[in-house]
């Protein structure tokens, strides 16, 4: 068995930021004339700190469990998730048989930056994006066919959220438009594939 502990801190100072002040012409277009974009300093800091633990156990030869936590805090600021958990295994058999499993969380936050369906003209929008999980699995089997050693098997990608059974805007927020125009994040869909991979 081992465990590690790690904790950070971390000081940005004379933060620079990108700066827009978008004018727009009579038909609704930036006008490059009088608007302006540049990099500045915003004058504040930026304070974060963080702690991460893991776990790894082998009660046998051939499985590993493991577990961890991380919790990122970027002082002042809830754009961020605050933890992350993460806990599973994997085995390995002496015929060729393996196989892994793992479940990851990520506590919700608020994105600040999510795209404007009305256009790049109007004001960034806000998403409450609650607490997620994914199960990520496989089950495979290793084999040697004269010098090539291949893997064969079937991979699992299995989304968990609170606000919908089938998906979730996973790492970005978004949405969908009462008429159907999907604008920001990133649908993640569920999915079991197969897979073959090698080496030569």
């Amino acid at each position: 068995m081992s465990f590690e502990a790690e904790t950070y801190y971390n000081r940005h100072t004379e933060l620079i930021e990108f700066l827009a002040d978008i004018v727009p012409t009579p038909q609704g277009l930036p006008d490059l004339n009088k608007s302006i974009f540049n990099f500045a300093r915003v004058g504040r800091d930026l304070d974060i700190w963080g702690t991460e633990l893991s776990l790894r156990y082998s009660p046998i030869e051939g499985l590993l469990l493991q577990a961890s936590w991380s919790h990122h805090e970027v002082m002042h600021e809830d754009k961020n998730p605050k933890n992350v958990i993460g806990v599973g295994g994997r085995f390995k058999t002496g015929f060729g048989l393996l196989g892994s499993l793992y479940c990851f969380v990520r506590s919700e936050f608020w994105d600040r930056d999510v795209e404007n369906p009305a256009g790049i003209l109007e004001s960034l929008g806000s998403r409450h994006m609650k607490n997620v999980g994914i199960l990520l699995g496989r089950l495979g089997y290793r084999f040697s066919a004269g010098s090539a050693h291949l893997e064969a098997g079937i991979k699992l990608y299995l989304p968990i959220s609170a606000s919908s059974p089938h998906f979730s805007y996973f790492a970005r927020g978004g949405g969908v438009t009462p008429d159907g125009y999907s604008y920001g994040g990133e649908r993640i869909m569920r999915r079991i594939g197969a897979y073959l991979e090698g080496s030569f």
